[in-house]
């Protein structure tokens, strides 16, 4: 459902809802990622509720109902059982196995025509092969025509993904900054857990009977602790400010990344003296002779303030200190940012020059 942007569904008219419309209960959204239930106190009945903003909502108006315990509809990526069965092994025995191979393509098939069938992959064109990455390359031009597929590649599937994450019936609460700049308060509903971060471009559209009656764009100032996100309004005339109001939040992809990694190649490819020959030929995948930076090693490489470092981290750090080109690679919670904060440091202490420090966003950054 979230591959192919399917938010709604219908049940068989033999499931234990008959044909009921899967629908919140007070304000009718069909979202079936927000939607849970939840059971009366006293009858044996249960009422459909999205998450936000109706929840609270209905917990603050309504005691007949027990919200402590509201479930989610979808619960780690499957629909609950008794909403829609398992298949039986009958089932299974009449059904059509598609190799996984072939169910990647179709999900891809889905980002273009929400509507594509398993028949519709005879029709796909055949893709240029792309060529595997090597260990060694015999010149930037060879390097180039290898990566650029590969960047215009991620870029495509970025692209796709983040503007499959449009969100609808979202309630927005207005106010205004010290610059007297609208500012929209509201809550993300991210099934994809898709990074956000200050900075982010979002659309916000306001609709009438499936017309646009108001849209702007607006860039994330602050994420609060309770997930609430705070997005700075750049044209807010005009925008409705009704309590009963429901907005679509869309994402504004950009491909600056992608494009300054295009340009890298470009200068790669035409000026060798962009870089110097040690990193040259060690992006090439040459073994050349290696290279050591005349550095004072600290006797205490943990830094005040920041956590102490292991035996690796100790030993990344020196390397780092001694050396033209490191990196330190590592999965997720195994100290690389702690391992670089700390390097920064004692370069920026060993006064040989400037330090310039690069990642994706500000935050990473700071």
């Amino acid at each position: 459902m979230v591959k192919s942007n399917h938010k709604e569904m219908v049940v068989h008219p033999e499931s234990p809802l008959k044909d009921s419309p899967l629908e919140c209960y007070v304000c009718a959204s069909k979202n079936m990622f927000l939607l849970g239930y939840i059971s009366a106190k006293t009858e044996a009945c249960i009422i459909l509720l999205c998450r936000e903003p109706c929840l609270s909502k209905i917990s603050q108006e309504d005691s007949h109902f027990d919200t402590a315990n509201w479930m989610p509809l979808i619960e780690n990526k499957q629909l609950q059982t008794w909403l829609v069965g398992e298949p039986t092994p009958q089932d299974i025995s009449r059904s059509r196995a598609i190799p996984p191979h072939q169910l990647a393509k179709l999900e891809e098939l889905w980002q273009k025509n929400p509507h594509a069938k398993f028949e519709d992959l005879n029709h796909v064109a055949t893709e240029k092969l792309q060529q595997p990455v090597l260990l060694r390359y015999k010149d930037p031009k060879q390097y180039k025509e290898i990566f650029e597929p590969l960047i215009k590649l991620e870029a495509d599937y970025d692209k796709q993904f983040k503007e499959s994450q449009t969100q609808s019936n979202i309630k927005i609460r207005w106010d205004y900054n010290i610059n007297k700049k609208k500012m929209a308060f509201f809550y993300f509903p991210n099934e994809d857990n898709v990074r956000l971060v200050p900075g982010d471009e979002l659309k916000l559209l306001y609709e009438v009977d499936g017309k646009v009656k108001w849209k702007s764009r607006g860039h994330i100032v602050k994420i609060a602790q309770t997930e609430e996100i705070c997005l700075e309004i750049k044209n807010a005339k005009g925008a409705p400010a009704e309590p009963e109001c429901r907005f679509t939040v869309e994402f504004v992809w950009k491909s600056t990344s992608f494009d300054r990694m295009k340009q890298a190649l470009k200068i790669f490819l035409k000026d060798e003296t962009s870089l110097s020959n040690y990193i040259f030929y060690k992006i090439l995948g040459y073994n050349t002779q290696d290279q050591y930076i005349n550095a004072s090693i600290p006797k205490q490489l943990s830094v005040q303030g920041l956590p102490e470092l292991n035996h690796f981290q100790m030993n990344a750090v020196r390397k780092a200190l001694t050396t033209p080109l490191t990196l330190i690679q590592g999965p997720p919670g195994t100290g690389k940012t702690v391992t670089s904060t700390t390097l920064v440091y004692h370069l920026v202490k060993q006064r040989v020059g400037k330090v310039l420090v690069c990642a994706p966003s500000n935050i990473a950054v700071d």
